[in-house]
């Protein structure tokens, strides 16, 4: 005789939200670089200069269609020093991207009436950055041979490591050579001194979740912002968040940003993220300003904004999140923040009803003592446990899943038809048509759009193994999910 299995399942209802998939949809601005230097042609002269020494304004010769400034001396070893120094109006901030660009040219000749001797005994040039007084950068020059116009281009992002007011500095030291009639010069034009400043580009990723009820803690809103600097990293220590939806300032609080760097940002707050500022914000006039310590650099930073919906919300009204004004919303201890322009979440969240369920019946099954390769069922023609759902906030979809069906230390597969170790189990809300469960802890559709107050049955049908592992009690726990229409 067949030895009988001991069966039991549990009946359990939990209330859940509605999952909206989320997609990536990053942005960026783009900061141009910006010549610093002003008149660096010395277009119609030396305006925005300061010459001194022996340098001096030449205004036919020019590498484009201007003068050049620069320093000229005829004769046996005479020598000529000038300086051409600006003071640059704009602050430049350190970990700028800075490129300089000039061309400068030389004359030697130590005796005019015979070619091939153009030399010189000294022709040198200095490029320097100086800042306080200390020079942070030199580019030099000593060739003694002559030359046409030459193209310099040198990145010297590494050298300005200070943000404030830097000058420019051309320092000019030129020798003739040893013959009554040398001459040598030395000369530069169209200088470029280009900044780009650090910059944080903030941008949005993915949607805001479609729908919340009123009186929800912890609401995750959906996406995220981002940002990214285009050099080095700096730390932003203040962000403001607006709403610009309808709910009132006193139905949404305790503003929480979590950031965590990704390459991609998650569709929820990951477990890992950092949480922004330690003191939740509130709203006022739409907007919270919040405080805190979030290191951005050159790679992308994802922002996840979580919010409290009050209790007086109501129905149909809007949350939209954003960042107004990232260039002054957005504080970072160096460089800049873009654009000036709002950036925000795309979606809204609408305040819905509240869906909750309730198990009206004693929410326990028990199939009792079975037999192997038998079927039983809880309709009233068998064994007569019909569990009873009551939707007490809707309307609601609701679905099932059920968990594992084990002993502790064996399990039955799911499956569509039962075999060794392998049950048949299903479900049904009028006993007659049923679905069959195939995989554990998977949602399957029990039915859609029930009315508040409106209730539903729920059917078991277990069909058991043709043999067994084990004869000790099996048991799993099914879970009716409601969700939001």
């Amino acid at each position: 005789m067949t030895k009988p299995i001991v069966l039991k399942i549990i009946i359990l209802s939990i209330l859940l939200s509605c999952v909206v998939v989320l997609t990536n949809d990053l942005g960026s601005t783009s900061v141009y670089a910006a010549n610093v230097l002003s008149n660096p042609s010395f277009t119609g002269g030396t305006t925005g200069w300061t010459l001194s020494g022996d340098a001096n304004y030449y205004s036919l010769l020019y590498e484009d269609s201007a003068g050049s400034v620069g320093v000229n001396v005829l004769g046996r070893k005479q020598t000529v020093t000038g300086t051409i120094q600006q003071t640059i109006s704009t602050s430049i901030v350190a970990g700028s991207a800075v490129d300089l660009s000039f061309y400068h040219r030389r004359h030697c000749d130590k005796d005019p009436d015979k070619p091939g001797d153009e030399t010189c005994e000294d022709n040198e040039i200095y490029v320097r950055m100086i800042y306080s007084g200390s020079t942070y950068y030199e580019w030099y020059d000593a060739s003694t041979v002559g030359n046409d116009w030459t193209y310099e281009s040198v990145d010297i992002s590494s050298y300005i490591t200070s943000t404030g007011t830097y000058t420019f500095e051309i320092y000019l030291n030129v020798k003739s050579d040893n013959d009554a009639d040398a001459a040598a010069s030395a000369n530069l034009d169209n200088i470029n001194l280009d900044v780009i400043p650090p910059n944080i580009t903030t941008s949005t990723t993915g949607t805001q979740i479609s729908t919340v009820s009123a009186d929800t803690a912890d609401f995750y809103v959906g996406g995220a912002f981002t940002f990214v600097r285009n050099t080095g990293s700096t730390t932003v220590t203040s962000i403001t968040i607006s709403e610009t939806g309808t709910i009132a300032d006193t139905d949404i609080s305790g503003l929480i940003l979590y950031y965590k760097q990704e390459a991609t940002c998650s569709t929820s707050i990951p477990g890992d993220a950092t949480q922004f500022n330690a003191t939740p914000g509130s709203f006022s006039s739409g907007s919270s300003t919040v405080t805190g310590s979030m290191s951005v650099g050159t790679s992308q930073v994802c922002m996840y904004v979580e919010v409290d919906i009050g209790s007086g919300a109501s129905v149909d009204e809007t949350v939209l999140i954003q960042i107004t004004n990232p260039s002054t919303q957005v504080t970072a201890s160096a460089g800049t923040v873009s654009p000036a322009t709002a950036v925000a979440i795309s979606e809204t969240t609408t305040i819905v009803v509240a869906v909750s369920i309730s198990i009206t019946s004693d929410g326990v099954v028990s199939f009792g003592t079975q037999d192997l390769n038998t079927t039983a069922d809880t309709t009233s023609g068998d064994l007569n446990d019909i569990e009873t759902v009551s939707v007490d906030s809707g309307p609601v979809d609701l679905d099932v899943r059920s968990s594992t069906f084990t002993d502790g230390g064996n399990t039955w597969t799911y499956a569509s038809t039962n075999g060794a170790n392998q049950i048949k189990f299903e479900f049904s809300k009028d006993g007659s048509a049923w679905t069959t469960i195939l995989l554990a802890d998977t949602l399957y559709v029990f039915d859609t759009n029930v009315a508040q107050s409106a209730t539903r049955d729920l059917y078991l049908r277990l069909t058991t193994p043709t043999t067994t592992d084990s004869y000790s009690q099996y048991s799993t726990t099914v879970t009716i999910v409601a969700s939001i229409p």
